[in-house]
């Protein structure tokens, strides 16, 4: 659905894109913060997004919680991301229920 169409629709599909940014911009903070150049935005359709590092980073800041190994890397995150996954999800979830409301009520039309 084009932008402008719905403006409730545009400020969700807003929301997500910022929760987004946030992530990134959150992984810059973090390569430079704690010096970890090779840490990497991930995600999954289970986890969300989280970060990961090689294996051979061996002194992971304690911001990142329990970490997890994946093949060569490990799988970290921290409070603030998944805070910001529960947002990620929620407007994801109005952007689909805004989206069938719209598409429901055109169908009405149609008919």
């Amino acid at each position: 659905m084009k932008p402008g169409f719905n403006g409730l629709l545009d400020a969700a599909r807003q929301v997500y894109t910022e929760a987004i940014e946030d992530v990134y911009a959150m992984a810059n903070n973090y390569r430079a913060l704690h010096n970890l150049p090779s840490l990497k935005v991930q995600y999954n359709s289970k986890r969300g997004y989280f970060f990961t590092v090689p294996v051979s980073v061996k002194n992971i800041p304690t911001i990142f919680g329990s970490a997890a190994m994946q093949g060569k890397k490990w799988m970290i995150s921290t409070d603030q991301l998944e805070t910001l996954n529960i947002r990620i999800k929620e407007s994801l979830k109005d952007i689909y229920l805004m989206t069938d409301r719209v598409v429901g009520t055109l169908m009405g039309y149609i008919r």
